[in-house]
């Protein structure tokens, strides 16, 4: 009869509602969150804070340089080194930006801090991770991220947020997001007056490690 839907039709429109849900941008707010959320993960994963308060603020200088002339200068960046000893570096959402001490210890001039820098910011003004995100809550089924579903059910937050992290953190982005990452990093290194082969040469000491 009129204005009666079947359990059927029910569960499909439920199911496209949240499939539009999972399509929809995650706001600055949340994106601040879940990146905070996943910079506790990164120095939990990574042995934690490295103590140098003076390599601290030069890493800080060089990465506020850049992001200044990044497509998104208009958000806060955090710059912080962590104690692994394996040559790393992470972005998460919302301006988090991390380099292992093992990196740190192979990089032979600031251009190529500077590159290294430029492409972990190029994957947060890109929304690199953001998009893996939304990927995710859609192959999940999960829906829309909003500040008030976080304060309302923190174990379905929790349990996004471990498997961003695998992802990010054991499996790593797409190749193509990191291509991505490189073009735009070495492009905002230039524009913070570096010298442009600062990334490149810093590749090739990693692939000769």
């Amino acid at each position: 009869s009129f204005g009666l839907i079947d359990k059927k039709t029910a569960n499909i429109a439920r199911q496209s509602l949240n499939t539009y849900k999972a399509l929809q941008p995650i706001e600055n707010e949340e994106e601040k969150t879940i990146g905070s959320a996943l910079a506790v993960e990164v120095f939990n994963r990574f042995e934690g804070a490295y103590d140098d308060p003076n390599l601290i603020k030069y890493v800080n200088l060089v990465g506020q340089a850049v992001a200044r002339v990044s497509d998104r200068p208009d958000i806060d960046y955090y710059f912080a080194i962590v104690n692994s000893k394996a040559p790393n570096a992470f972005a998460t959402p919302g301006g988090y930006v991390f380099v292992s001490i093992g990196l740190l210890r192979m990089i032979q001039n600031e251009a190529q801090l500077a590159g290294v820098l430029g492409h972990e910011i190029a994957h947060i003004t890109h929304k690199h991770a953001l998009g893996t995100i939304q990927r995710s809550k859609q192959l999940q089924g999960i829906g829309a991220l909003t500040m008030s579903v976080m304060e309302k059910d923190p174990a379905q937050f929790s349990q996004l947020i471990d498997q961003v992290s695998d992802l990010l953190f054991t499996q790593g982005l797409d190749k193509n997001l990191e291509f991505e990452a490189d073009r735009m990093g070495l492009e905002y290194a230039v524009r913070a007056g570096y010298y442009p082969s600062g990334l490149k040469d810093f590749l090739k000491i990693l692939g000769n490690s």
